[in-house]
């Protein structure tokens, strides 16, 4: 967990891509998606870019992914 908060990052020091494991780790440390800085680090926010448009009730975040992305659909 103390890792993978880091995924979470807002600033994204560790990059994109980062500490997908939630319990074991191992698969970070092999594929190359580690990231942990010192002990008493921690990230300033989380989030992710563009959270201020994502939908806030539960019903309309589990529909998000489905709906067409007008500018993905070109016809």
């Amino acid at each position: 967990p103390r890792m993978h908060v880091w995924h979470h990052d807002l600033i994204l020091r560790g990059g994109h891509g980062k500490n997908f494991a939630i319990v074991f780790s191992l698969w970070d440390w092999l594929f190359g998606t580690a990231y942990l800085p010192g002990d008493k680090e921690q990230p300033e926010r989380l989030g992710f870019e563009g959270m201020e448009k994502f939908p806030r009730g539960l019903i309309a975040r589990l529909i998000y992914p489905l709906r067409l992305n007008k500018t993905n659909v070109q016809r």
